[in-house]
């Protein structure tokens, strides 16, 4: 016989999203639902941050723990190999709300002999490459709408203080930002015979938003322009990289759980986890990042069942782990193994780069509704830039 193990905790798993509901707006339902449980004696002890879109202002009205001091005291977790950028960016008010397990990169591509070989630009650089390249568009399939919310997600920190929640909008930087997307279509067009790569490579498109996951990926963006590229990000109200991590697998601990020690053991357990279970892209630990970078850079070679290295038609060895290849609208690309400066670039882009902050689904409905009269030529960036900033400063008191 054998003896079967005590637990101490039993886990239940709770969603606020009903996946069953029809309604339009059944993202906004969860969100209410789980604004009351927070509210409730029945509060959840463990929640995941993905698609909370409002954490800062939670994180503002203390209904998060502070994991700070819980990973100060740990044994098995050292602070020092996190990323800082990524403990600093889940910190509000001085308290560690959640600890990304790992992240992807978000950041724009364009060709180096465009934007130069500087990381990090402002909205007035962008507006001077769209004024040199009059006959070029900025981007593939953005609207005035949409160019509208990346440049204000990527530099949110300027117009919502995470920490006291005062907001920033009428101001010459947003105005500039009205002015720039007001540039572009009111609609997409996803014409199926537009060739993308085509289109980057001889300067028809003049950026590209560039999604990092993997090592390997930062290949496929100087293939598709071809030629040198530069990751210069999104811009930036003082040129500095506008390159953001979007966290994934953050956990948080209500302040009202009764068994905060439970949930803390929970949370330090699934980080020190090897496996990538429940997680995506690069690892949040320096430790882990620097092996996977390693292993990235590694290059292995076939062998026959005698151990033998198999040689191509050139008789040179054939390299096993190129990581296959990729394919769309008629182009495709093979992955090479990935060199130790494309890595190490990955590397910098992440360490100089900032965490995608939350704006919520009502302050994005204000900006469009607010922005339409400027981009129909109704009312002037000044009127837009005040209603929005009237508005979202008086959502955000309520």
């Amino acid at each position: 016989t054998c003896a079967l193990p005590i637990y101490k905790y039993h886990v239940t798993l709770k969603t606020y999203f009903d996946t069953t509901s029809k309604s339009e707006d059944a993202y906004n339902e969860a969100i209410t639902a789980f604004n009351n449980a927070l509210l409730s004696s029945d509060v959840p002890d463990i929640i995941a941050l993905e698609g909370i879109r409002n954490v800062g202002a939670l994180a503002n009205k203390g209904e998060f723990e502070d994991l700070g001091k819980y990973l100060d005291k740990s044994s098995t977790i050292k602070k020092d190999d996190i990323f800082e950028n990524i403990l600093a960016s889940s910190t509000y008010d001085g308290k560690l709300v959640s600890i990304p397990k790992s992240f992807q990169i978000m950041t724009l591509a364009g060709k180096t002999s465009n934007v130069g070989n500087k990381r990090g630009w402002t909205i007035d650089d962008m507006t001077a490459l769209a004024d040199k390249n009059p006959d070029s568009q900025i981007f593939n399939y953005v609207t005035k709408e949409t160019m509208m919310y990346y440049l204000v997600l990527f530099n949110m920190e300027d117009y919502i203080d995470p920490d006291t929640g005062e907001c920033h909008f009428n101001t010459p930087e947003f105005k500039k930002i009205l002015e720039l997307s007001n540039r572009f279509p009111a609609e997409a067009n996803y014409d199926s015979d537009v060739n993308e790569q085509e289109m980057l490579a001889t300067g028809k498109t003049l950026l590209e938003p560039a999604d990092i996951s993997e090592f390997n990926q930062i290949q496929v963006y100087e293939a598709e322009f071809g030629e040198p590229v530069t990751y210069v990000g999104f811009p930036t109200a003082d040129g500095k990289p506008g390159s953001v991590l979007m966290g994934d697998s953050g956990f948080a601990i209500a302040s009202k759980s009764k068994v905060k020690d439970g949930a803390w053991e929970f949370i330090e357990e699934y980080l020190n986890q090897e496996s990538d279970w429940y997680s995506y892209g690069f690892s949040s630990f320096k430790s882990k990042f620097d092996k996977a970078m390693e292993e990235a850079t590694k290059v292995e070679y076939l062998k026959d069942e005698n151990g033998e290295f198999m040689l191509d038609e050139n008789g040179e060895k054939i390299v096993a782990n190129t990581g296959g290849g990729i394919g769309f609208n008629g182009w495709t690309y093979e992955y090479r193994i990935c060199t130790k400066e494309e890595a190490q670039l990955v590397k910098e882009i992440a360490e100089e780069s900032s965490m995608l902050l939350s704006i919520d689904d009502e302050m994005l409905n204000i900006m469009s509704e607010e922005a339409a009269p400027f981009f129909n030529g109704q009312k002037s960036a000044d009127e837009v830039a005040d209603i929005i900033q009237s508005r979202i400063n008086l959502y955000i008191n309520e």
